[in-house]
């Protein structure tokens, strides 16, 4: 059932990525959610949702695939989703006029807690797929008395 979700997601994908088309073109102030908005370093709001959106969707996609993958390959990963996020907070600063030489260190431990967030899901991910799998095994054998019996896996 999750693989047909993040196929979904993935189908999507062009839809959420041209969602930017549906701002007005030169506005350099939107009200959304009683927010007043104000475009100060891109030309519009929408060049500035583009930019965003053109961050978001790679760092969504990589740390969707880290969760999917088993192989020991996918901890490389953690490089493009923190050159992600990095550039993420980087085109929000950009706009809001914040300029720091080593705005890199900042982000830094906002990356390493993503990372670790990501590890501890993929974690609870495998464990829930090696519990399902423990239990269909015991279905197929005949012994579901055991799952009974065992409040835990069920």
């Amino acid at each position: 059932m999750g693989d047909f979700w993040v196929m979904v997601f993935f189908i999507i994908f062009p839809i959420i990525f041209y969602s930017y088309r549906l701002l007005p073109k030169d506005i350099k102030e939107i009200e959304a959610l009683g927010y007043v908005f104000t475009s100060n370093y891109y030309e519009s709001v929408r060049l500035l949702v583009w930019t965003l959106v053109g961050k978001f969707m790679p760092f969504i996609a990589f740390s969707i695939v880290f969760l999917r993958v088993k192989k020991t390959w996918s901890y490389s990963l953690f490089i493009p989703i923190g050159m992600y996020l990095f550039q993420m907070v980087r085109v929000v600063n950009d706009d809001a006029e914040f300029f720091d030489t080593i705005d890199f260190f900042y982000i830094l431990p906002f990356i390493i807690i993503y990372c670790y967030i990501m590890v501890l899901c993929k974690r609870q991910i495998e464990i829930s797929k090696a519990k399902n799998k423990y239990k269909e095994k015991l279905v197929e054998a005949g012994m579901e008395l055991i799952l009974s019996e065992n409040k835990e896996y069920e």
